[in-house]
C-alpha cells in the first residue's frame, strides 16, 4: 500500500513524521558523503539530529579521526541543508558482524565404526568404552540430521 494513502489518517501521523525524519537524515547522509573521499563512504552514516547536534556514526576509530578532521567542512555543508544544526558529533559505533553458525565437526562412517569396534574391545562398562560409544551414538545422530536437511 502506498504511503500517500495514509495522509489524513490521524493514527499514522507519528509514523509519517518518523518516515519523513528518516528520509531527511538519509538525504543529509548522501549530501555529506559528497564532501568526503569515496574510500570513506562505507565507513560512516548520519545517525540523527538531536537538540541541534548532527550525530554521525563511524564504523571504526580511523574513520572517526578522518571525519573529525573534516568536521568544519561537514558542518558548513550540513547547515546548508538544515540551518538548525549547530554542531557535529562523530561517534564510533562498530558494525555488528553477523555471527556465523558454528561448524560442527563430523566423523566419517568408517571412523565411527573403528571407534565402536575399539569400544567393544575394551573392558565392559569402562569409562573410555562408555565415552567412545556415546561419541559414536551422538555423531551418528548428528550425521543423520545433516542428511535430512
Amino acid at each position: 500500500m502506498e504511503l500517500e494513502s495514509y495522509i489524513g489518517n490521524e493514527e499514522m501521523l507519528p509514523v509519517m513524521r518518523l518516515l519523513q525524519q528518516a528520509k531527511e537524515w538519509q538525504q543529509l547522509d548522501v549530501a555529506l558523503k559528497k564532501d568526503v573521499p569515496i574510500s570513506l563512504h562505507s565507513y560512516f552514516q548520519v545517525a540523527c539530529v538531536k537538540e541541534h547536534i548532527l550525530f554521525i556514526y563511524a564504523n571504526n576509530a580511523m574513520a572517526a579521526r578522518r571525519l573529525k578532521m573534516l568536521a568544519s567542512q561537514l558542518l558548513a555543508n550540513a547547515q546548508l541543508m538544515d540551518i538548525a544544526i549547530q554542531k557535529i558529533e562523530i561517534k564510533v559505533s562498530p558494525k555488528q558482524e553477523k555471527t556465523k553458525e558454528k561448524e560442527s565437526f563430523q566423523f566419517k562412517q568408517d571412523v565411527l565404526n573403528a571407534f565402536e569396534k575399539t569400544a567393544q574391545s575394551l573392558p565392559h562398562q569402562s569409562r573410555l568404552a562408555n565415552a567412545l560409544m556415546g561419541l559414536v551414538k551422538h555423531q551418528r545422530s548428528v550425521n543423520k540430521c545433516k542428511k535430512n536437511k
